[in-house]
């Protein structure tokens, strides 16, 4: 299979799922630190971008926090981590935050 036709069959399934895992403008993020970090350090920044934390996530070092994305994603970029939307269903295994 050639690149453009691998690129034409992969573009349409890409875009659903990049789609899903942006995160919301206003609501529960997943913050995923690409560097190890410390979770002291990581909440410092998080408060900084004034968001709160709701919990640990399914992934080990990443916080769920709720908040304003661009803020909170200024925050991560300087602190080599990346932002998610955060699934209630995919990070707690419930339905809704409040379960």
């Amino acid at each position: 299979m050639n690149a453009r036709l691998a690129f034409a069959v992969a573009l349409p399934l890409a875009v659903p799922l990049i789609a899903a895992g942006a995160p919301p403008r206003e609501g529960a993020m997943l913050i995923v630190p690409l560097i190890p970090a410390r979770q002291a350090e990581v909440i410092d920044w998080i408060a900084r971008a004034d968001a709160g934390l709701i919990g640990s996530g399914p992934v080990p070092g990443s916080l769920i926090v709720i908040g304003n994305r661009d803020a909170i994603v200024r925050e991560t970029w300087r602190h080599g981590a990346i932002t998610l939307a955060a699934r209630p269903e995919i990070c707690t295994g419930r339905n809704g935050w409040n379960e």
